[in-house]
């Protein structure tokens, strides 16, 4: 059972595994801007 599982596993996990890769990076990207925002918004203020 071990086998057949293991063998049958790895195409859609590298398919979830690009998806999330993908998300990751999208949200990574949205943070940087977050914090530039944020910190743009703290610097004005303070």
């Amino acid at each position: 059972m071990s086998e057949q599982h293991d063998y049958l596993v790895p195409e859609p996990h590298r398919r979830a595994d690009t998806r999330s890769a993908r998300r990751l990076e999208r949200l990574s990207s949205r943070a940087q801007e977050v914090d530039r925002a944020l910190a743009a918004v703290s610097e004005g203020t303070g």
